[in-house]
């Protein structure tokens, strides 16, 4: 247990500081092409490519970091009313829909980077696949966070259980 929360923290603080420099990158990116366009009537034909990679991991990276520290923005009308024996059950079958959801991400996903690895892109001529990697990665370490928010619960009550 204590392995897996090491994992999911170390991760997390790569999301964070992951998606801090894509934002950081896309933005001196976007304005050096602004200063380019205005001042010397020239374009950069890479710019536009790598801030599109910049912004797929920073939104990936991003949606990871944000649900792996809880949070998440929500509209819980409704489940605020529930009590609490039925929040448990919502919060079991989300998390079900869930699991099934990102098995099938990470599943499709890894078989699409694999075929996406064998072409570049056109400006930069990096492999295709840098665009499908961070869902790959996000959906793995929301999965692990999923995986260790129900083992803790699970060995939590196993020790309950015995005193």
């Amino acid at each position: 247990m204590k392995i897996l929360r090491k994992i999911i923290s170390i991760l997390t603080e790569v999301e964070k500081w992951g998606a801090i420099i894509s934002l950081g990158v896309m933005f001196l990116v976007g304005a050096l092409e602004i200063v380019s366009r205005n001042l010397f009537k020239k374009s950069f034909l890479w710019s536009q490519e790598l801030i599109i990679v910049f912004l797929v991991w920073e939104v990936f990276l991003a949606a990871a970091y944000v649900y792996n520290t809880g949070n998440l923005i929500s509209v819980d009308f409704l489940y605020a009313h529930l009590k609490p024996a039925g929040k448990k059950v919502i919060d079991v079958i989300i998390d079900a829909v869930m699991v099934v959801v990102l098995y099938v991400t990470i599943y499709y996903g890894w078989q699409y980077q694999l075929v996406q690895g064998k072409f570049l892109t056109n400006a930069l001529h990096l492999p295709n696949n840098i665009h499908s990697i961070p869902l790959v990665i996000c959906s793995v370490s929301i999965l692990l966070s999923i995986i260790e928010k129900y083992a803790s619960k699970l060995t939590r009550e196993g020790k309950n259980d015995e005193h």
